[in-house]
């Protein structure tokens, strides 16, 4: 502003002024049943609208709001179950039940809370298990005993839940065995109630002797009397049995008189099965080879081979082998961006060697037109046979450097070994490296570092070192001297 100075020229007085100026603020407050705030007022509830008037640093005033949580303090009962003692929270250990001992702790706010504690005492325990067996008792504690015992002992839970120590009072009785030796004509009926009609020496029949336990008496009987018997009997083509005759078709009336051991009449019937010898082919479709019966290997198709093995019956079989060989041509022919398989008049899939060998989605023609570079082969299957040819190499046209690969050195270049990869700062590239005809002769998917170093044992020649990262591929001619 322009004023007239004492001396009646203009005077310019310039305003230099300070304005101050209130403010607000909230108190964040905790507390445990009750709080005394700033305004001299107790407040025994949670509060956040409470406000109180001071000076700020400036001198104007201030209105600070109260923002008040009040957590509350707690009591809690501790209900415990002991065997024989229990230490509690408070350090003292109680050997009978209580309801009236207390702790105080903190609670989950950080107030005081007390614990009363409601402890019941169940008492441990003693008892016999008085058993009584034959030879041998297994006990609840997993063990065999086999002769009488009365110091071993087992821990169980009593009905409290509490430790109850068992003691075993076993008496261990013994079994016994024995032999009845009987001597008669025909047959004979034993103690167990059963008639044998033959000699017998391992018939037994269980009783109980004078302690209880089981007596186990074995019966050996000799029995001599008249036998009719059958001779079952299995030839191939003819057989000349004991009556001196030869027979060449299957006979079941046959009959001839014999004296057995015990100087009886023994009659014999022939059961007589005659099987006859037989002729076969074996009818076979192999890839490449197959690996006869006769254990030779065949490489060609055949069917004037012969073996001869048994037949189930046990009789000589002539075998003929009727042998089929399919051998497949894996070869393919280039012509880029056109490959095409050698094999004719069977089933084609093609195939990326890039990615795992994947399927090329409806390429299962003869030919294969390539749309974009890479390493292509071929499955073919005839009949059962399945076969894959080698990677082949496809280049449809020189691919410019991209961006991403202007920092890429590969060296030395001409290499003998050892090759090293500078990638800068790509990360995730995938590597390959194949020859002049396609075939891949190094493959790393995920090279992660930036200087990459390896070994690249192959003939001297040209190769090809394709690099992918980021969606796009680059390739690099490297020379093995």
């Amino acid at each position: 502003h322009t004023l007239k100075n004492a001396a009646g020229c203009d005077s310019v007085v310039t305003l230099n002024l300070t304005i101050n100026k209130s403010s607000t603020g909230t108190d964040v407050q905790t507390a445990c049943d009750s709080y005394k705030w700033i305004d001299g007022k107790t407040y025994t509830a949670s509060n956040n609208t409470a406000t109180h008037t001071l000076k700020n640093a400036a001198g104007c005033d201030s209105l600070v709001t109260l923002d008040l949580t009040i957590y509350k303090s707690s009591t809690e009962t501790d209900k415990q179950t002991a065997c024989d003692s229990y230490k509690w929270i408070d350090g003292k250990t109680y050997t009978s039940s209580n309801n009236t001992a207390t702790h105080t702790l903190k609670n989950a706010a950080g107030c005081d809370s007390l614990v009363t504690l409601d402890l019941t005492i169940y008492k441990s325990s003693t008892e016999t298990d008085k058993q009584t067996a034959c030879d041998s008792y297994k006990w609840i504690d997993g063990k065999t005993y086999t002769s009488s015992n009365n110091t071993a002992t087992h821990t169980l839970k009593n009905a409290a839940g509490c430790d109850s120590v068992l003691t075993l009072n076993l008496t261990i009785n013994k079994s016994s065995t024995g032999t009845d030796v009987k001597t008669a004509c025909d047959s004979y009926t034993w103690i167990d109630g059963k008639t044998y009609t033959a000699s017998n020496n391992t018939a037994t029949h269980t009783l109980k002797n004078a302690a209880g336990c089981d007596s186990v008496v074995t019966l050996n009987l000799t029995i001599n009397k008249s036998t009719i018997g059958t001779d079952i009997q299995t030839a191939c083509d003819s057989y000349t049995w004991i009556d001196g005759k030869t027979y060449s078709t299957s006979n079941n009336t046959a009959k001839d008189t014999l004296t057995n051991s015990a100087g009886c009449d023994s009659i014999v019937t022939l059961n007589l099965t005659i099987n006859k010898s037989t002729t076969g082919t074996d009818v076979q479709t192999a890839c490449d080879s197959y690996t006869w019966i006769d254990g030779k290997t065949y490489t060609t198709s055949n069917n004037s081979a012969t073996h001869m093995v048994k037949t189930t019956a046990g009789c000589d079989s002539l075998v003929t082998l009727d042998l089929t060989v399919i051998t497949l041509d894996v070869t393919v022919s280039s012509n880029d961006p056109i490959l095409k398989s050698n094999a004719s008049g069977v089933q084609y899939q093609w195939l990326d060697c890039n990615d795992n060998y994947a399927k090329l989605s409806g390429e299962t023609s003869q030919e294969l037109n390539a749309s974009r570079n890479g390493n292509y082969a071929v499955e073919i299957s005839e009949n059962i046979c399945i076969d894959t040819s080698d990677c082949v190499n496809v280049a449809l046209a020189s691919v410019s450097k991209t961006t991403i690969f202007n920092g890429v050195s590969i060296y030395p270049n001409p290499f003998d070994g050892q090759v090293t990869i500078e990638l800068g700062q790509l990360k995730n590239v995938a590597l390959m490296v194949y020859d002049v005809t396609g075939k891949v002769v190094y493959i790393n998917n995920n090279v992660d570092s930036s200087t990459y170093q390896f070994e690249l044992n192959v003939p001297k020649g040209v190769y090809i070192v394709e690099l992918a990262s980021e969606g796009q591929t680059q390739q690099f001619k490297l020379l093995h001297k």
